[in-house]
């Protein structure tokens, strides 16, 4: 681990507690980190010949993403779910991969109520569909994936309102 990586060690470990069993179902390992503002903003990226998942705490919150094994760490800023950076946020890969929402007003309610932790239910939609969201990412032209990844955040903002 780096120097910046220190900073982000608490966040690295709710990190690897959360998602450790894919972590390891899959061989991915500690690639790179950076850190900002005393821990508050992190990047941790891990990679795996089936890709490479992208860890991040912006402004207190926790997100994953993925991107494809030759995918880089980004520059420090705030990422989006419609493919910044060819990095795709697991719930907008999900929905593209299955066709239909899976965060809708009962799951927004819920984690907004505190009845569902988002990042840990992040790692639970990643445990399920693991090889299935690499495949597609590495089976995908990226401007399709992303113009599908705006079509998904619109209809899921439309419901949500």
């Amino acid at each position: 681990m780096n120097s910046d990586c220190k900073e982000c060690q608490p966040f690295i470990d709710e990190t690897e507690r959360l998602f450790g069993p894919t972590i390891r179902k899959y061989g991915f390992e500690f690639s790179e980190c950076e850190g900002m503002r005393q821990g508050r903003e992190c990047q941790v990226m891990y990679r795996a010949s089936i890709g490479n998942l992208l860890f991040v705490l912006q402004d207190g919150a926790p997100s994953c993403f993925l991107g494809v094994r030759t995918q880089s760490l980004p520059p420090l800023v705030l990422l989006g779910d419609r493919g910044d950076y060819n990095w795709y946020h697991v719930v907008t890969l999900t929905e593209i991969a299955l066709g239909n929402l899976v965060y809708d007003m009962r799951v927004d309610k819920a984690i907004r109520k505190g009845k569902i932790d988002f990042f840990a239910w992040q790692s639970d939609l990643l445990a399920e569909h693991s090889l299935q969201l690499f495949l597609l990412l590495e089976s995908s032209d990226a401007g399709w994936l992303t113009q599908q990844a705006d079509g998904v955040v619109d209809k899921r903002r439309k419901t949500l309102i």
